[in-house]
């Protein structure tokens, strides 16, 4: 077998295996959303305490797996097998799983920030699958609706600077 072939077959089976692992059990991402919204800063260093120095390693171990679940929904969504919801409840975790790892505020303004930009993509992607009659103004509505609750959210984060 020749490498693209090999290289085009694990790519296939990456998708697929990512498809059949968060379709068995479609609420994953919500429940990871969830999740990390529930948790509050911890603001964890490397301290040379070895609790401390545990706690940031899960954490970190957290992030990655989360970004890892994002990047593969993002690749499904590509391929015509994810949802948008699917992939803003996964992105959403991965990037306030961030919030953890942050040592100063100005740090956690800008996951907000990121948070916001992600707002911002997904109602431009509602907006042309909307002009190309894919999805109702309700949808249109929810992604703008989305947006604006994030800059609201990021902009009291700032005011409390």
């Amino acid at each position: 077998m020749s490498k693209p072939l090999k290289a085009s077959l694990a790519t296939l089976i990456i998708i697929t295996v990512s498809s059949v692992f968060l379709r068995y059990d479609s609420g994953y991402a919500l429940k990871l959303v969830k999740a990390a919204e529930t948790q509050t800063p911890t603001q964890v260093q490397a301290t040379g305490d070895a609790t401390h120095d545990q706690l940031r390693k899960l954490l970190l171990e957290r992030k990655e797996i989360l970004d890892r679940i994002a990047e593969d929904i993002e690749v499904r969504l590509k391929h015509g097998a994810g949802t948008i919801s699917e992939y803003e409840q996964a992105k959403k975790a991965a990037l306030l799983a961030g919030i953890d790892l942050c040592s100063t505020k100005s740090e956690r303004i800008e996951i907000h920030k990121e948070i916001v930009k992600l707002y911002r993509e997904l109602e431009a992607w509602t907006m042309r699958r909307h002009e190309h009659g894919q999805g109702g103004q309700v949808d249109l509505d929810m992604a703008k609706a989305a947006r604006l609750e994030s800059e609201i959210d990021l902009l009291k984060k700032q005011l409390a600077m």
